[in-house]
């Protein structure tokens, strides 16, 4: 059974009552789901966000590293992120490998 998981909101998962699911394009069969954010979940994420932003922003020399480590589990799990991305969205494999790749490259 999948693990139902919630928003992560001001750092703290958010249980939501609804639920989207995720559907395998080439299959139309559902392969997961996701939680369904409504306007109070947007809001109080926006506001979170606002709210970090100046710490975030002047602690750029601390992220640098853990991006880099992000980038390199990115580009360790490139094959298994491709596989699920062409389950999501029908893309082919190879091209659904590639934008793991490109998205490494961008941390």
């Amino acid at each position: 059974m999948e693990q139902q998981m919630g928003l992560t909101i001001d750092g703290a998962e958010v249980l939501t009552a609804g639920r989207m699911d995720v559907i395998d394009p080439a299959t139309e069969q559902v392969i997961g789901s996701a939680p369904e954010a409504d306007r109070e979940h947007v809001e109080r994420a926006v506001t979170a966000a606002a709210k970090a932003f100046p710490d975030w922003a002047a602690a750029s020399a601390e992220r640098t590293e853990p991006l880099r480590e992000a980038a390199q589990r990115i580009r360790l799990a490139a094959d298994e992120l491709g596989r699920l991305t062409t389950l999501e969205q029908g893309k082919p494999l190879a091209a659904a490998v590639g934008e793991a790749m490109a998205t490494a490259q961008f941390f």
